[in-house]
């Protein structure tokens, strides 16, 4: 972990701190809820990510070689059809099309 890492934990700390001292310190912290929003928010960070990062890759015309050599290569050791070894591939292809 690097002190970027902790630097943004902290900041992440102090803030929840923040929004419970301004509600009046009334409850307990519901530590159930805290880590369930964290973990989504790392979860949800990595698909937005990864589904722009294909939409960008189908626009500047990349990612249509890159799944052409995968199919090529899943046929050749796996067997498999090409319309098996693409499915995948077009699925996250239009995915991360349709999430931008």
């Amino acid at each position: 972990m690097s002190w970027l890492n902790l630097g943004s934990l902290g900041g992440l700390i102090a803030l929840a701190f923040l929004a419970w001292a301004a509600g009046g310190f009334r409850r307990p912290v519901p530590w159930r809820t805290v880590l369930t929003a964290g973990g989504l928010i790392l979860v949800l960070g990595a698909v937005v990510f990864f589904a722009s990062l294909m939409a960008a890759l189908y626009h500047l015309r990349i990612l249509q070689p890159v799944v052409k050599l995968f199919a090529l290569l899943f046929h050749r050791t796996m067997g498999l059809s090409g319309a098996e070894s693409l499915a995948g591939f077009y699925y996250y292809g239009q995915k991360g099309l349709l999430g931008m």
